[in-house]
């Protein structure tokens, strides 16, 4: 499959992005904003809302984790959505081309799912 079909599957969908700069934020909704995604971004400066987020977490359908820019009492939040079966990705880089690598892993790992719970 390729990287632009694995992409197009995340449309309408709803993904979590935890950690990031704002700058990577603007740039993930400009670069992918024809796809429709549901996005919830979680900037490192908002620990107050732990709680509140982590309420969030079982209405998205992945988790991305930005771990170059990321807060570590956000880990609860990662934590949580792997309990909950939900698919997680972890971006060791600041930049949008690991993003959307990360982004097509998580459609091709959608896809696998799907397909085995049709059989």
């Amino acid at each position: 499959m390729t990287k632009h079909y694995l992409l197009e599957t995340l449309s309408n969908l709803k993904v979590m992005v935890v950690g990031g700069h704002p700058t990577l934020h603007n740039t993930i909704k400009t670069t992918l904003n024809d796809k429709k995604i549901d996005w919830r971004f979680i900037a490192p400066n908002e620990k107050a809302r732990i709680a509140e987020f982590r309420r969030m977490v079982d209405k998205v359908d992945c988790v991305i984790e930005i771990t170059a820019y990321a807060s570590h009492s956000f880990q609860q939040i990662v934590k949580d959505a792997k309990d909950l079966g939900i698919l997680v990705g972890s971006c060791n880089k600041k930049g949008i081309t690991e993003f959307e690598k990360i982004l097509a892993n998580l459609s091709e790992e959608m896809i696998r799912r799907e397909s085995e719970t049709k059989q």
